[in-house]
């Protein structure tokens, strides 16, 4: 209530549920320990600084910071992944990978089909690398796994990837020359050879 009714300019309990996604985008979210639920509503009560913010920030801001508040490091680390596959995979395998699950130190990622999963397995070496450099120093990733299943949508606006493999005829995948490390561009290039029907 507090951050609904200051943003309101309100004092009294209750209000609609727009208000508090409006206090909610103006100073976030706080642990309960931070500032514990009352039996009563005592409108002079407000948190510290040390947990109010100015302004709006992204809810993954915030979510990252409540997920990292639980101690929940796997959980953290799929989510600063996955935030970060754009950039750890390149355009093209960010398309049609994403990260799923971390279980003792293996990182397992979802791919569309047996063929990704294969071809990737020859990449291995360089998601590692382009992992830990996002991860940082305590990089936790030792090993990956490729399972096959849904892919969710990136979050770009851009029309869905295709199911379909490219024509035959077509030049290198788009993304493909934004790929940074020359040995991970060859390995996508042959997959995206390989997924191509065959001429007859």
């Amino acid at each position: 209530n507090w951050s609904a009714n200051k943003v309101c300019g309100d004092t009294a309990d209750g209000g609609f549920f727009s208000d508090l996604w409006k206090g909610f985008a103006a100073y976030g979210i706080c642990a309960e320990e931070d500032m514990p639920y009352q039996p009563s509503f005592a409108p002079a009560e407000a948190p510290g600084a040390n947990v109010t913010r100015k302004g709006p920030v992204p809810l993954s801001a915030d979510l990252e910071r409540y997920l990292a508040s639980l101690d929940l490091p796997q959980v953290a680390l799929l989510v600063s992944l996955h935030k970060a596959w754009p950039g750890i995979a390149g355009p093209l395998l960010a398309s049609r990978t994403a990260p799923a699950r971390f279980r003792n130190g293996v990182l397992t990622i979802t791919v569309p089909n047996h063929a990704w999963a294969q071809e990737l397995q020859l990449c291995k070496p360089a998601l590692l690398s382009k992992i830990a450099g996002a991860a940082g120093p305590k990089n936790p990733v030792s090993d990956l796994r490729f399972a096959v299943g849904t892919v969710p949508l990136p979050e770009a606006n851009g029309p869905a990837p295709s199911e379909e493999p490219p024509d035959a005829a077509s030049p290198d995948p788009e993304g493909l020359s934004d790929v940074a490390d020359p040995e991970m561009r060859e390995s996508l290039r042959a997959i995206s050879r390989r997924l191509r029907p065959r001429e007859e």
